[in-house]
């Protein structure tokens, strides 16, 4: 089939929904698909067959976006609309398929175009307002809820990344025909020799420490500031204990390591910033324990599937956001407070065979629900189930 993709996000950036559509596009080539991705002006490319990247032109004064919703969008989005007219007038496609607030489009231009609907759902619209402090206005949420509510009617079929996601639309509207479809471990291929890693951490400066790591955005609702706090309270007790928070702009990160050295842990602390995917494997294995502390929000953060993976015992806040994906038996939850994050950190530190039992028990886990294989089949599944081809060869 012929797809029309349509992402509003800077396609592709080390984030999540970036993420998300890079791994859309790559299981749709892999079916045998062709897709059309229509995206933001910045951005990285990537290659897959059967994939073109079509970027609408630059807005003077806006260089980037940041994650959640930002009045630079708005330009950004009506451009996007403008090209995706366009493209449709052009060429017959058999799916518009969108991506967060892109649903909007799909949802007007499908019906004009007779092209059916499939809406990709990462998050909930209201919800990412109040947890990106956009606006908890009463009438802005109301707006988002009914945009929500008009695109899940309009569509042909909706995926959802997580369970939850997938309560809110039915909720809103209870015949939307949604699918769970989980998203991905980043990391690929074998996990680093010993070697290697002895090389990263000597390079990373963290020889002999008990690395505590985070991978992802510096973004408010990732907790960082509560994980550091909770460390700063027990490194007496983990004398050989280290920060290693690999992520975030230049400016969040030079924000943090001043907070850092505020709470006094301004030299137990590493700060590399945002690194390649490709260095990602190595970074996760350099760690003892890896750390998801978020404290709101309900969608699964997508590094979890890569935390998976990494051979390295997860520490989380026993939030849905976690609990969607990871249980007792593959991770330590502990409640979402700096004494929680702090006595969860104390029980790892201590406890070398927990440590060992939790990292084995998660990539069973991944490999038995999250690999590629069963991700590319409830793809196919669904596109089967609700999608005719009906352009031209």
């Amino acid at each position: 089939m012929r797809i029309l993709m349509i992402a509003p996000e800077p396609v592709f950036r080390i984030r999540g929904t970036p993420f998300s559509v890079r791994d859309r596009c790559r299981g749709l080539s892999d079916l045998g698909h062709t897709v059309d991705l229509l995206t933001y002006p910045f951005g990285d490319d990537f290659s897959f067959p059967g994939v073109t990247i079509h970027r609408i032109r630059s807005v003077p004064g806006i260089h980037d976006i940041r994650i959640g919703f930002s009045w630079q969008k708005i330009p950004l989005d009506f451009l996007l609309f403008c090209k995706a007219f366009m493209a449709l007038r052009r060429t017959r496609y058999d799916i518009i398929h969108t991506h967060e607030e892109a649903g909007m489009m799909g949802a007007l231009l499908g019906p004009l175009f007779r092209v059916p609907h499939l809406y990709d759902m990462h998050s909930s619209l209201p919800q990412q307002f109040e947890n990106y402090d956009t606006s908890t206005a009463t009438p802005v949420l109301a707006l988002m809820r009914w945009a929500e509510k008009f695109i899940l009617t309009h569509s042909r079929a909706v995926i959802a990344i997580c369970p939850h996601l997938r309560e809110i639309a039915v909720a809103a509207v209870p015949h939307a025909p949604v699918t769970v479809i989980e998203n991905l471990a980043q990391l690929q291929g074998p996990l680093p020799d010993p070697q290697h890693i002895a090389a990263a951490r000597r390079a990373f400066g963290l020889e002999n420490r008990f690395v505590i790591g985070y991978t992802g955005t510096f973004e408010i609702n990732q907790g960082l500031d509560m994980m550091a706090r909770a460390f700063a309270s027990v490194m007496d007790a983990i004398p050989d204990g280290i920060l290693f928070f690999a992520g975030g702009t230049q400016d969040q990160v030079d924000a943090f390591r001043n907070e850092a050295a505020a709470m006094g842990i301004g030299d137990r602390i590493v700060l590399p910033g945002a690194l390649p995917p490709e260095r990602m494997r190595e970074i996760m294995a350099v760690c003892d324990v890896l750390t998801s502390p978020r404290r709101i929000g309900t969608n699964t953060p997508l590094k979890l599937y890569s935390y998976l993976t990494a051979g390295v015992p997860i520490l989380a806040t026993n939030l849905l956001t976690h609990t969607q994906v990871l249980d007792s038996d593959i991770a330590l939850l502990t409640e979402p407070t700096i004494q929680g994050l702090a006595d969860g950190l104390l029980r790892l530190y201590r406890d070398p065979a927990l440590r060992q039992s939790l990292a084995a028990a998660a990539a069973r886990r991944e490999n038995d629900c999250y690999s590629y294989t069963a991700y590319r089949e409830k793809l196919r599944l669904l596109l089967e189930s609700n999608f005719t081809p009906i352009s031209s060869p």
